[in-house]
C-alpha cells in the first residue's frame, strides 16, 4: 500500500497540497493500481485516510476524469457517509 504512505495525513501535513501532487502523478502516469488502492480505502477506519483518499481521487478525476469513471458507484455510496 504505497499510495497511503504518500497522502497528506501520512506525512503529517494538514493541507491538501500533497494530495494534489499525488493526484497529478497518478493522472500523468494513468496509475490504475493507485486509484484502486485509494478506492479500496474510501471506507478505511481512519477518517483522515478516508478524507485524503476522497480528495486525491477528486483531484485525479479533475485532471483525467476517465480514470475514475469506473468507480462512480463507490462515490455515490459515499453520499450517505457522515464523513465529508
Amino acid at each position: 500500500m504505497y499510495v497511503l504512505q504518500l497522502l497528506s495525513s501520512a506525512i503529517g501535513r494538514k493541507d491538501k497540497e500533497q494530495n494534489k501532487k499525488l493526484a497529478t502523478e497518478i493522472a500523468n502516469h494513468e496509475n490504475i493500481e493507485a486509484i484502486q488502492e485509494l478506492v479500496t480505502n474510501l471506507n478505511n477506519e481512519d477518517k483522515n485516510i478516508q478524507s485524503d483518499c476522497i480528495d486525491t481521487l477528486y483531484e485525479t478525476g479533475y485532471r483525467k476524469p476517465e480514470l475514475i469513471t469506473n468507480y462512480c458507484n463507490d462515490f455515490l455510496n459515499l453520499l450517505e457517509s457522515k464523513n465529508n
